[in-house]
C-alpha cells in the first residue's frame, strides 16, 4: 500500500473519530479533512514514503506554503490545529510515537469585530420581501425568523415541523456538536411562520412530503446557498450597499439583545456557545457602538 492510501485510511478513521466521539459539526470535520489532504499534497511534493519521515519541520515548511498561498491567518492556525489533532490521533492509536505538530504555537490572530447591521437597514430588508406569493411569504417567514432568532444559517433551514411550538413561541434547534437548545422566537416571527404555514408552505409542497419546515419550489429542503442568495437578493431590492449575509444576521441579532439589556449567560445560551468567551466578543461590539455614538453627539468628543 502506497502512502498516500496508508495516510488517507487514517484520515477516515480520524474523520470518523471527530464526528463520533468528539462530537464535532460534520462542517467542521469536513473542513479539517481538506486541511489534511492539502498537507499530504504538501508531503507527496517533497516526497515523503513513510508516516515516521514527518517531521516538526514539514508542518512549518507546510504553514509557510500556505502563508505563501496568502490564506488568511484564521485559514493558516485552522490548519495548523487540524494536523495537530491528527498527529494526536495516531499517537493515541499508537501508530505514531509522536506528534511532530505538538509544539507548534497557535498564530496570534487578531480578532476582527463582527460587523453589525443597523435595524433600520434590517427592517428595510424585511420590508422589501413581497407577500403575494407563496415564496413571498416563505422568504419573509424566514428572514423575520433568521433575525428573531439568531440561527445559524444551517440551523434555520434544518428545522423540522416538530421543532416549532408557536403556542409558546420557541424553536427547539440542533446546533454544532449535536448540541439541542430552545431558542424564544418573538411574536413578529411567529406570525409570520405561522401564516406561511398556514396558507404557503402547502401549496410549495404540492403532492410532495417533506419534514422540514422551509421547502424550496420542488418540495425539498430549502439550502444553504439558496437561502444566502435570496437574502442578498433582498438587500440589493433594499438598497443596502455593505454585504449582507446571515452571519452578519445572526451578529446583529445577538449585538441589539445585548443593547437591549440581555445578559451574557442569556445570550450564550440562545446561540449555542460552549464557551461563554466566545459570546463575550459582543460586549466589545457594544462598546464601539457605544463610543461612536458618544464621539458623534458629544460636543467636546
Amino acid at each position: 500500500m502506497e502512502m498516500s492510501e496508508i495516510l488517507e485510511k487514517h484520515l477516515d478513521d480520524f474523520i470518523n473519530y471527530l464526528l463520533a466521539e468528539r462530537g464535532l459539526s460534520r462542517n467542521t470535520a469536513e473542513a479539517y479533512n481538506r486541511d489534511i489532504l492539502k498537507f499530504f499534497d504538501f508531503l507527496e511534493k517533497k516526497s515523503i514514503t513513510t508516516i515516521g519521515a514527518i517531521t516538526r519541520s514539514y508542518v512549518i515548511g507546510f504553514l509557510g506554503e500556505l502563508n505563501v498561498q496568502r490564506l488568511k491567518p484564521q485559514s493558516i492556525s485552522r490548519a495548523l490545529v487540524a494536523v495537530r489533532m491528527f498527529f494526536k490521533y495516531l499517537k493515541s492509536e499508537e501508530i505514531i510515537a509522536k506528534n511532530p505538530a505538538a509544539l507548534i504555537e497557535n498564530m496570534k490572530i487578531k480578532k476582527a469585530l463582527p460587523r453589525v447591521m443597523l435595524l433600520s437597514d434590517i427592517m428595510s430588508i424585511i420590508k422589501s420581501i413581497p407577500e403575494d406569493t407563496p415564496a413571498g411569504l416563505r422568504d419573509r417567514a424566514m428572514i423575520e425568523l433568521l433575525y428573531a432568532s439568531g440561527l445559524r444559517v444551517s440551523e434555520l433551514v434544518n428545522l423540522k415541523l416538530g421543532d416549532l411550538d408557536l403556542n409558546v413561541g420557541y424553536a427547539r434547534v440542533l446546533g454544532k456538536g449535536a448540541k439541542e437548545r430552545i431558542v424564544p422566537i418573538g411574536g413578529f416571527a411567529t406570525a409570520r411562520v405561522r401564516k406561511y404555514l398556514d396558507v404557503a408552505r402547502i401549496k410549495l409542497q404540492g403532492n410532495r412530503l417533506s419534514e422540514h419546515i422551509f421547502i424550496n419550489r420542488l418540495g425539498k429542503r430549502f439550502t444553504r446557498q439558496g437561502f444566502w442568495l435570496l437574502l442578498k437578493k433582498y438587500a440589493m431590492i433594499a438598497g443596502i450597499k455593505a454585504k449582507v449575509t446571515p452571519h452578519i444576521f445572526r451578529h446583529s441579532f445577538a449585538t441589539h439583545m445585548l443593547e437591549g439589556g440581555a445578559d451574557l449567560r442569556t445570550l450564550q445560551a440562545m446561540l449555542g456557545h460552549s464557551d461563554i468567551s466566545t459570546t463575550q466578543v459582543y460586549t466589545h461590539v457594544s462598546a464601539e457602538h457605544l463610543r461612536k455614538i458618544y464621539k458623534r453627539a458629544h460636543p467636546r468628543a
